[in-house]
């Protein structure tokens, strides 16, 4: 091997470490960001050369600077968002009916149905008493009072739930635009590398934590798919992101969610914020009913 060769080998084991400090130094860089992967260099032998029958290495390049990523944390991250904007948000949408109802002993349907029941069983002792005559029937009044005020605040607890799941899902229709076009701009960056299938490491930074945004809104899977164009899909099956296609997500009129090009309501339980605001409403309509059923059956 002349000279000339052994410096060239020689440079290329400088830039390709200079290259892996670059990468070292980004590391850093992007410590405090919790949206950042840390990224390795990965190297590659060049092709040897045959001189005179004998093989010689012509060095190393830089074959690519891959992220640390694992698919299975990604997956876990993703559904604890989704479980914990579930929880969170149909804990407070209860939350904001409980002083509706007060606990088991001691709220305003509880006393007006035992005062009701009182009044109707000194009146059904005393039919002719003018006096438990007119306790009975303003202790009617007043259940029927009470039952209005009830239907009333679930009802405005129904607006407030609907309000809120449009604006989620408007939160949601636009991550779902970020994401993609972030996968636009990924194919058509990595598709212009020099070497082909290079990575783009800070888009696809990008897209995960955009991913995580969603999950947290409304459950969501990540597909690989053969042609290498990523799909994101509901639990139903219902795809929301194809490649740098996205589909949005609408509230139809009876308040349930529902694909936007469709308007078929989606089926498949649902988790995140979203998910906790249908369950939530579910909940409340069902206290609704029974509230009827119970004036109904007095």
């Amino acid at each position: 091997m002349s000279i000339f060769r052994a410096l060239d080998v020689a440079q290329s084991a400088l830039v390709a470490n200079q290259r892996a400090m670059d990468v070292v130094s980004q590391n850093l860089a992007g410590a405090a960001n919790p949206d950042y992967s840390r990224q390795q260099v990965e190297l590659a032998a060049r092709t040897p050369e045959t001189i005179g029958g004998v093989v010689y290495g012509r060095g190393v390049d830089v074959r690519a600077v891959r992220r640390v990523v694992d698919p299975l944390v990604m997956g876990m991250l993703v559904d604890a968002h989704a479980e914990e904007g579930f929880a969170r948000m149909r804990a407070q949408a209860l939350a904001d009916i409980a002083p509706v109802f007060g606990d088991a002993t001691t709220s305003d349907l509880t006393d007006a149905v035992m005062r009701f029941f009182d009044a109707w069983r000194t009146f059904a002792n005393q039919p002719a008493d003018a006096g438990a005559q007119a306790q009975a029937r303003v202790q009617s009044e007043a259940l029927a009072r009470t039952f209005r005020r009830q239907a009333a605040a679930l009802d405005a607890a129904l607006v407030r739930l609907d309000q809120q799941l449009r604006d989620r899902v408007t939160q949601a229709n636009a991550l779902l635009d970020q994401i993609a076009a972030l996968n636009r701009e990924i194919q058509r960056l990595e598709a212009s590398n020099a070497r082909p299938g290079a990575p783009a490491n800070d888009l696809r930074d990008q897209r995960d934590a955009a991913v995580r945004k969603l999950a947290a809104l409304i459950s969501v899977q990540w597909i690989p798919s053969a042609n290498g164009e990523p799909m994101l899909q509901l639990a139903s099956g219902d795809l929301l992101v194809q490649g740098g296609k996205a589909r949005h997500l609408v509230v139809d009129a009876s308040g349930n969610l529902a694909l936007a090009e469709t308007q078929a309501p989606i089926q498949a339980p649902l988790r995140g914020e979203i998910g906790g605001l249908v369950q939530a409403r579910q909940d409340i309509q069902t206290l609704r009913g029974a509230l009827d059923q119970m004036a109904r059956d007095l």
